[in-house]
């Protein structure tokens, strides 16, 4: 019987530490791309964690968004995006 919980304790550990691998790696792929436009000198819009550069893309009018931003950073300014799809 003690082999079996030894093995369970064992199992969950692997799995939490495939998860917490999983997720960094994801992380890290979501902002590979992160501070490229800026770097070549074009203004950008400060990016969110996880969300890029429209966090609140659900509840805003993205044509005003486009509108205001424009007015803030100039007529070509970036914007990132997490999951390219």
């Amino acid at each position: 019987m003690v082999s079996i919980v030894g093995f369970l304790i064992w199992t969950i550990w692997v799995l939490l530490a495939v998860l917490v691998v999983t997720a960094i790696g994801l992380i890290i792929y979501a902002r590979w791309n992160y501070g490229q436009l800026g770097g070549l000198g074009f203004p950008v819009v400060k990016p969110h964690l996880l969300l890029g550069s429209n966090p609140n893309n659900h509840n805003e009018k993205p044509h005003l968004v486009d509108l205001e931003r424009a007015k803030k950073y100039g007529p070509v300014y970036g914007v990132s995006r997490v999951f390219h799809i």
